[in-house]
């Protein structure tokens, strides 16, 4: 039981400091993503959609939107993500985290 609870106390913390961050208005499908990313290297798009519950449509528009890639109506935040188009087969990209 008291693994629940120090468990429950860190994402608690966690969900906090994300809304410190972003706003209490962000989704949680976009810090899930987020967290998807590694800390070095990078993860194929296909791999997030494929460890996602969301959409390919969805993951798209997360994934545009953390790379600060914003339409008028979308939600506006600093970049936090990269993505580069694979050099071997340019259909393929990679998310990596940028330095923020």
């Amino acid at each position: 039981m008291k693994d629940l609870q120090t468990l429950t106390k860190g994402v608690a913390y966690v969900l906090l400091e994300a809304e410190k961050e972003f706003g209490s208005d962000t989704p949680l499908s976009t810090l899930n993503l987020l967290f998807l990313v590694p800390l070095r290297g990078s993860i194929p798009v296909q791999t997030i959609r494929r460890m996602s519950t969301m959409t390919e449509a969805g993951v798209s528009r997360v994934l545009s939107t953390l790379n600060a890639h914003n339409c008028c109506n979308r939600r506006k935040m600093e970049k936090l993500i990269d993505i580069k188009i694979d050099e071997v087969d340019r259909r393929y990209r990679h998310v990596s985290l940028t330095r923020r």
